[in-house]
């Protein structure tokens, strides 16, 4: 499609309790390959397009179903199938598949249904399948790895499909800071631990509950508190928290007696446990919930965008999604404090490759919600 579409229409909004909301739909829009901002996904009468960082119509509404832009490339659903948009509109991957997730490491996981269930594949930016559906259960890739199950067992693949760590977990999730998070011991009574790229084991699995390496530590549960080890498995940060959350922008959430609050990584609380709710800091903010409605607090806890949203999704490249109304909602792109664009969208219908989503989730390739974004 001719991206002169952008000069020729501009996405029409309306106008809610003062705020100008465009075409909204729940799933976030990546960076491309060039490191720009790319596409969001819009409905417009029931059909699906995408819009600019400006709110302008990039790629005119004529798809079943859309979701958010990666590496270049936007999956779209047609005639029940799901396949892949570039920037300009032209279908570069004809929809095949059952389902589409986002591109990493220039491979993006599909889906094929087979019968009741179905397998996973990757295929490459042409299109072609680079590893066959050989997988019940799969993630996407992440620093050249992709955690798969097999046999009932979870393990890692290359880029290539080799078996690089073999099936031997009963759960894993993706690496961060070159560690993964991995469960041994069975499905009732297996413990987490920890991994390197190698597959061998760095921290030994002694944790019930624990979360994933960021910014050098991760959030585990000891004797029914949460506090922080480091990358050698030492406690950084005492375990004191009732619940805790991996650091993001040098903040990490904590709950202390019912409300959340942030500590920094000396383990200082500097933001008070005041808010009912909270997501992580991104982009030097974070959404946090008072009084049933979310808002925006910087790193000094200063309250920046007032608390007036049903729903608030992380801002990623200065945009995030925001729903306002009890009653279904409607969602639109909030680009930076005050300014939006897209248009009222029914919240819990279809948004995403992968079925309904809402700000901040990321659901997998078959629409089973779970730690595989990258």
């Amino acid at each position: 499609m001719d991206l002169k579409l952008r000069q020729a229409k501009r996405a029409t909004v309306t106008t809610i309790a003062g705020l100008a909301f465009g075409w909204g739909a729940p799933v976030f829009a990546e960076l491309g390959l060039g490191g720009k901002p790319e596409l969001y996904p819009v409905v417009r009468e029931g059909k699906w397009g995408y819009i600019d960082h400006a709110g302008e119509l990039a790629i005119q509404p004529q798809f079943e179903a859309a979701a958010s832009f990666s590496e270049g490339f936007g999956s779209v659903k047609q005639n029940g199938k799901w396949g892949y948009t570039d920037a300009s509109g032209k279908l570069v991957i004809m929809p095949q598949y059952d389902g589409a997730a986002e591109f990493h490491d220039s491979l993006a996981r599909v889906y094929h249904r087979e019968g009741l269930g179905g397998k996973y594949g990757y295929i490459n930016r042409e299109g072609q399948l680079a590893i066959g559906y050989e997988y019940p259960d799969a993630g996407d890739f992440c620093g050249g790895l992709a955690r798969v199950r097999i046999d009932g067992k979870w393990g890692f693949i290359d880029p290539s499909g080799k078996v690089v760590i073999a099936p031997q977990f009963e759960d894993a999730a993706n690496f961060g800071d070159g560690l993964a998070r991995v469960k041994s011991g069975g499905d009732w009574s297996g413990k987490y631990g920890y991994i390197d790229t190698k597959g061998k084991v760095k921290i030994n699995p002694r944790f019930a509950h624990c979360g994933d390496f960021n910014e050098g530590m991760a959030p585990v549960e000891i004797d029914g508190k949460w506090g922080f080890i480091d990358k050698e498995g030492k406690t950084a940060i005492e375990p004191e928290f009732d619940g805790a959350e991996g650091f993001s922008d040098a903040h990490a959430r904590v709950k202390v007696g019912g409300k959340y609050g942030f500590i920094n990584p000396a383990g200082k609380l500097v933001i008070n446990a005041i808010y009912d709710d909270a997501r992580q800091f991104c982009g030097g903010l974070a959404a946090v919930r008072q009084n049933g409605k979310w808002g925006y607090i910087n790193h000094a806890g200063q309250l920046v965008i007032d608390s007036r949203f049903a729903e608030a999704g992380d801002f990623d490249h200065e945009v995030a999604q925001v729903r306002v109304g009890v009653l279904g909602g409607k969602y639109g792109w909030m680009t930076s404090p005050g300014a939006f664009c897209g248009n009222p969208r029914p919240s819990g219908a279809p948004g995403s490759a992968t079925g309904p989503t809402r700000p901040g989730a990321r659901p997998d390739a078959d629409g089973n919600g779970g730690p595989n974004a990258c």
